[in-house]
């Protein structure tokens, strides 16, 4: 009997997309290899603008009557589910930087102590001033992988950053955004995006690539 294609996730997933991979015909290997550290300092926002580019940042500091902005689905509903309605959901945080840095001359992003340096490069390069709140650390968790995998799913740059420091791989990455693609394209050639920002988009697109 020929294996089944193998997939790799670099996030432990609900119990609902494992069966939905099984049942697609794929094996499947998931683990973590970041970890989320909350932190414990409060820190007050200064502006009336609030950038926010991650769920783990949604309910670190009172949104209340702020403009919100975002990045992601998840993000969203982590926000709303906190009784503050978001202005505006993007796919990545550059999309977002160069939104509200045309209306807002000042404005406060909520992200992670490891992050992308975009956002604050757009308020620069538009000559806007950028409040910073970290409200999470993000550590790599980085371990080996043995095996052969047809398809590896990424869902932050430090996930991937975490697995290639443990692993080679030469298949097709599935990630779930561009700033995601971007750093796994500094390892291998292939990476595909998932429709939209979300988990299970990333799964469905996995599914759909048949190697």
């Amino acid at each position: 009997m020929k294996n089944k294609p193998r997939i790799l996730s670099t996030k432990i997933l609900s119990q609902e997309l494992c069966e939905k991979i099984h049942d697609s015909g794929f094996d499947l290997i998931q683990m973590d290899f970041i970890e989320i550290v909350k932190s414990q300092a409060q820190q007050k926002i200064d502006n009336q603008a609030v950038m926010i580019s991650s769920k783990n940042a949604a309910d670190f500091i009172d949104l209340h009557g702020r403009d919100i902005y975002c990045v992601g689905q998840k993000t969203q509903v982590a926000i709303e589910a906190n009784d503050v309605q978001v202005s505006r959901v993007f796919s990545d945080s550059q999309e977002m930087a160069l939104h509200v840095a045309s209306k807002y001359k000042t404005a406060t992003f909520i992200c992670g102590v490891r992050r992308m340096n975009r956002v604050h490069e757009v308020f620069q390069e538009m000559g806007g001033e950028l409040q910073i709140i970290e409200a999470y650390n993000t550590l790599l968790t980085p371990s080996a992988v043995p095996g052969y995998f047809s398809l590896v799913l990424f869902f932050s740059p430090s996930g991937v950053e975490s697995f290639f420091a443990d692993n080679s791989f030469d298949g097709t990455a599935i990630c779930i955004g561009n700033t995601t693609r971007c750093e796994v394209l500094k390892h291998i050639k292939q990476a595909d995006v998932s429709n939209t920002t979300t988990i299970e988009s990333v799964v469905d697109k996995a599914i759909e690539t048949r190697i």
